[in-house]
């Protein structure tokens, strides 16, 4: 709808105004782009620890950040406290992998696109499929 719509442009224009000029200026590298509960395998013995990833089907060449945010807005979904889900997550890839203070500057910017195209390309799927509920 036109609310829905109007919305979604705010954060597209937010984006294209003060998160595009910015990406350039970030470290990238290929990243996996789709770690989700289904794709993180996590070591039994000690399910805090990621024992690996599966589906390279969404890999790419990006911005690193862009791995940080895909995964936190999977996190976030459903989550009590999404805010602190995030965080945690930011933190344990940083406590591994350190960020930048440029990179974390974008990471909530970040997590909101992977969730707008989340939103939009459900919204297309389901337009276009009559049984899709």
């Amino acid at each position: 709808d036109e609310q829905d719509r109007a919305l979604l442009e705010r954060f597209l224009d937010h984006f294209d105004a003060e998160v595009a000029p910015r990406l350039s200026a970030l470290r990238a590298q290929v990243i996996h782009n789709d770690a989700n509960d289904w794709n993180v395998l996590v070591d039994l013995e000690r399910p805090e620890r990621v024992a690996g990833l599966i589906d390279f089907g969404d890999a790419l060449h990006s911005v690193l950040i862009a791995e940080v945010a895909v995964a936190c807005a999977y996190a976030i979904l459903d989550a009590e406290d999404p805010i602190g889900a995030a965080a945690r997550l930011a933190a344990g890839f940083h406590a591994e992998y350190p960020l930048r203070e440029e990179e974390l500057d974008l990471l909530f910017d970040l997590i909101a696109m992977r969730l707008v195209t989340s939103v939009t390309l459900s919204a297309a799927r389901k337009d276009r499929t009559a049984d899709n509920p």
